[in-house]
């Protein structure tokens, strides 16, 4: 994590992925798009909230992305 103007920022490597072929390569890559869904987008760099409607639409279908990849990864869990 690193600081920037008093909020904690995380950083990690894009997209990968360890491509084991050991049984759980597809939780992996579910869980590496998975991840994705944290990025929101943003009409300001501020940290202001987003009022453009469509950086509203594109974090709303982040929500909904990652409901369902949620439910992927829980089946593959049990």
């Amino acid at each position: 994590m690193t600081k920037i103007e008093g909020k904690e920022k995380n950083k990690k490597e894009w997209k990968f992925v360890d491509a084991t072929p050991d049984g759980n390569y597809a939780l992996r890559i579910l869980q590496a798009y998975r991840g994705d869904c944290n990025i929101r987008w943003s009409d300001t760099s501020l940290g202001l909230k987003t009022t453009d409607p469509l950086c509203v639409e594109l974090n709303k279908l982040q929500d909904e992305r990652a409901k369902e990849l949620d439910e992927a990864i829980d089946k593959l869990l049990k």
